[in-house]
């Protein structure tokens, strides 16, 4: 393999692995923004008192739901988004590395490639 050929393999790797960080930076943007309202309606509920009426939206319909259950179905799915903000930031952490790695590959590689022509140049 030609040094060019290293260089444009190690630029293509660099560029999957920073397409690949802003896609997982994306995914936690809207996990988090998730979180964030599903935290205001479990503390919306929390204030409500046992005999208070909740409704939830079911296709075109409002559907009468015990409290206890919402509340329990909003942690539920608090429980689910910080699993996977979890993944997301571990995941996230690797790619971070995998970018550095790759970027360090290329420029030592444009270096090598920049002294070879600089040595060239001086024959």
């Amino acid at each position: 393999m030609s040094l060019a050929e290293a260089v444009e393999k190690a630029s293509n790797e660099f560029r999957k692995a920073q397409k690949e960080l802003e896609t997982l930076i994306q995914g936690k943007q809207q996990y988090l923004t998730q979180k964030h309202e599903n935290d205001m309606v479990l503390q919306e509920l929390k204030l409500l008192g046992d005999d208070a009426q909740v409704f939830k939206l079911v296709g075109p319909a409002m559907v009468k739901k015990d409290t206890k259950e919402s509340i329990t179905n909003v942690q539920t799915r608090l429980d689910l988004i910080n699993r996977e903000l979890e993944r997301i930031e571990k995941r996230q952490g690797d790619v971070e590395k995998n970018v550095r790695e790759a970027k360090d590959k290329v420029m030592q590689l444009q270096q090598i490639a920049e002294a070879q022509k600089q040595k060239k140049k001086s024959l």
